[in-house]
């Protein structure tokens, strides 16, 4: 048997996993100057702040966008 996502929902993984996406990226600046940082970083390469990200994402919103990718990865083989 062969399922086919319809369209919306399609979309709606999509919408979820680039959510997550947003939310991981927003989560890794730095805390002081606000710019990108690694998350494994002890200090801010811009503004030499100590220990600049805390990483606030729940395990629940990250296994779903883990979920979304790999069921668009999924139906995308068939």
């Amino acid at each position: 048997m062969h399922l086919r996502l319809p369209p919306a929902v399609r979309q709606e993984l999509q919408d979820a996993k680039t959510l997550v996406l947003r939310r991981v990226r927003e989560s890794l600046l730095c805390r002081e100057c606000g710019k990108q940082v690694s998350p494994l970083a002890d200090v801010c390469d811009h503004c030499g702040a100590g220990n600049p990200v805390k990483i606030h994402i729940s395990p629940t919103l990250l296994f779903t966008a883990i979920a979304c990718e790999a069921y668009l990865i999924m139906m995308s083989l068939r």
